[in-house]
């Protein structure tokens, strides 16, 4: 019978006040409060476990385990110093498939820290080329532990870092073959449902959303003793749910996710995911056309958010949407200006250039906002949806002016555009009889 998590606790706890000096003991309780998100009462013991360590590898791995430990309490320069103490250690080590496991999993430390980087500097996932140059290094090391090698402690985990430095370099076909190494040799619980959780990810992002699903509800069974897992796991399941036009039961979903994260876990911790959580929520909810709630969900996003963060900006740019949809024109104006101010990656600005240009044309002030929407026009592709929405209302602006000629043009563009739906052409061709008189006359 598998002994549970508080089981095994109070187990570890017996033996060490019972004066074990054992580092195995130290590092397997510190570990365990680790799983289950208790950081506070893991430096002591891991601290303690190196203190007892008379292996180059062992101090290596406690110092790992310190990294891991700084990192997720955002104690990011010393998560990265500890793991380039770790690489010390195992400088003094001979090559082997175990040590170059552990390069990879002190190196995997560099690569979060250059994401949290690239992160509160606007970017996502592994952007920059420092973040690349670890992940390159990292993949390096771990790419030198064959599947097949000799079994030693711990060998699912270099496969399970390995698959999670493919997902944030947002290559899923690596990340799905590497995760699936480690659940064919791994045993414990938490890796599971962490492997299972990326592949869904991958899966996903492969719209392979039936197949998500079932790795989802298989990770929830292992999830269940490890709350930690839980939240990205439930922003897994709804995107699936969303994706699969299930918007109400992914709106209680993220819902799920959220009210954990405020009641039962540490909001520090779960912070972005927090924020990616509201900005899916938020997502959902103006899809079914519950603007208020969208709105709250939206300002929930920015909540504690660097201005530089990308869900920052998102959450900025759709709260503008939910203001023009309420009728708030000066909120969602201020909205758009400032996502537009704070160098908002091509989506947002899109969507901030449309929604601006939307209230200056309905605000008649057509000159502007036919700027505006010429500025819209040259970031789209032709083969892109928005382009003809760009082109009709660019045309209808043109018209307010008075510039008949340019209004015919753009009216006629959308006409023999092979994007445009039988909507746009019957807007467009409505367009041209209110432009070209009964004679015919057309401007040229």
């Amino acid at each position: 019978m598998t002994e549970e998590p508080l089981e095994t606790v109070h187990r570890l706890r017996a033996k060490i006040d019972a004066g074990s000096n054992d580092f195995q003991d130290f590092r397997n309780l510190g570990s365990l409060f680790f799983k289950l998100g208790q950081y506070q009462e893991c430096p002591a013991l891991f601290e303690k476990a190196r203190d007892l360590s008379r292996r180059n590898l062992d101090k290596a791995k406690t110092s790992i385990d310190l990294g891991w430990n700084n990192f997720w309490s955002e104690n990011y320069n010393q998560a990265r110093q500890l793991a380039e103490d770790a690489l010390k250690y195992l400088r003094a080590e001979i090559d082997s498939p175990e040590v170059f496991a552990w390069r990879g999993a002190a190196q995997n430390i560099v690569v979060h820290c250059e994401w949290v980087h690239d992160r509160a500097a606007g970017k996502w996932l592994l952007e920059s080329d420092a973040a690349k140059e670890a992940a390159c290094q990292a993949l390096n090391y771990l790419t030198q532990v064959p599947f097949n090698c000799v079994p030693f402690e711990e060998k699912a985990a270099a496969f399970y870092d390995a698959a999670t430095i493919h997902n944030l370099l947002d290559n899923n076909d690596e990340s799905l073959v590497q995760a699936e190494r480690c659940l064919e040799i791994s045993c414990d619980d938490w890796e599971r449902a962490s492997c299972l959780t990326i592949i869904a990810v991958a899966l996903r992002e492969a719209g392979r959303l039936q197949e998500a699903q079932t790795k989802i509800e298989e990770a929830l069974v292992h999830a269940k003793e490890w709350k930690v897992l839980l939240p990205k796991l439930l922003l897994e399941k709804g995107l699936v749910q969303r994706f699969t036009n299930r918007p109400k039961d992914a709106q209680q979903t993220f819902g799920q996710a959220l009210l954990l994260i405020e009641s039962a876990l540490s909001h520090t911790h779960f912070l972005h995911l927090g924020a990616e959580l509201y900005a899916n929520l938020g997502a959902v909810c103006y899809e079914i056309g519950d603007i208020r709630g969208a709105s709250e969900a939206y300002r929930s996003v920015l909540i504690d958010l660097p201005e530089t963060d990308p869900y920052y900006l998102t959450g900025k740019v759709w709260l503008g949407r939910c203001l023009e949809s309420s009728g708030d024109t000066e909120g969602a104006r201020a909205c758009f200006m400032e996502a537009l101010n704070l160098r908002p990656n091509h989506e947002n600005r899109l969507t901030a250039l449309e929604g601006l240009a939307r209230l200056s044309y309905k605000d008649r002030e057509y000159g502007k906002a036919a700027e505006l929407f010429e500025q819209l026009l040259r970031l789209l592709g032709k083969t892109d949806p928005r382009w003809i929405s760009a082109r009709l209302w660019g045309a209808s602006c043109y018209e307010g002016l008075g510039n008949l000629r340019v209004a015919q043009d753009g009216y006629e563009a959308v006409l023999t555009s092979e994007k445009s739906t039988e909507v746009d052409k019957r807007w467009a061709s409505e367009g041209l009889q209110r432009l070209i008189p009964p004679t015919g006359h057309k401007y040229h």
